[in-house]
């Protein structure tokens, strides 16, 4: 899901070809880069955004950063440009291709690096690293709330349906997954089929377009 407070005039989707024939297609915030939020590239690798609060420095945007993961071919390759790229903030990337997840959250000038192969994973706007958790400068009681949530519901095999329902949640009714007046849009990922499918504002599970690229 992402989540913010406005309305789908502060989003856009965009599909790409580079002059070096890389392609990517997701969905974006009109004033940021392609790859602010959650994307796909045509070499199957998922990017999906989150941001954290933390101090920034001199250094690189992080939103040219995640730009710069969409040309990425594969997950070693995105984890590098990452490493080497002297940063002014960061967000939390996470990287997907095929079966694995490779989950990237910056701290400054620090990061932490967990990979998970064939098993569900959570992530919402709060840092998960133990020696990153000093730098986080605060966190929403949502994010918390959504990511327990999460949690309880995420299990593996998951299809595209019940993905639709976890994206749909309401059971937190003080902390909901799909927040009313904040959920801009949703996207349920299928890389090995280059598919998204993609719902504009607060999900319902009949209501996803797909796309591919």
């Amino acid at each position: 899901n992402e989540d913010m407070e406005g309305n789908l005039d502060v989003m856009y989707l965009l599909k790409a070809t580079d002059t070096k024939g890389n392609s990517f297609f997701g969905l974006n915030y009109a004033t940021g880069l392609p790859g602010c939020a959650a994307s796909i590239n045509s070499h199957g690798l998922v990017q999906c955004i989150n941001s954290l609060n933390q101090e920034a420095k001199i250094g690189v945007p992080k939103f040219f950063l995640a730009r710069a993961i969409l040309d990425a071919k594969t997950l070693a390759e995105a984890e590098n440009i990452v490493r080497n790229t002297p940063r002014a903030s960061g967000f939390n990337h996470v990287l997907i291709q095929e079966n694995t997840v490779i989950n990237i959250e910056v701290a400054g000038s620090d990061i932490d690096v967990q990979k998970v192969e064939g098993q569900p994973y959570v992530h919402t706007n709060h840092y998960l690293s133990p020696k990153l958790k000093s730098m986080e400068t605060f966190r929403t009681k949502s994010s918390d709330a959504r990511y327990t949530t999460a949690i309880q519901l995420t299990h593996n095999g998951m299809d595209s349906t019940q993905m639709k329902h976890l994206l749909s949640d309401t059971s937190n009714s003080e902390y909901p997954i799909r927040r009313q007046d904040e959920t801009v849009g949703s996207l349920v990922f299928i890389p090995n089929q280059h598919l998204v499918q993609i719902n504009y504002g607060p999900p319902n599970t009949d209501t996803f377009v797909d796309y591919s690229i």
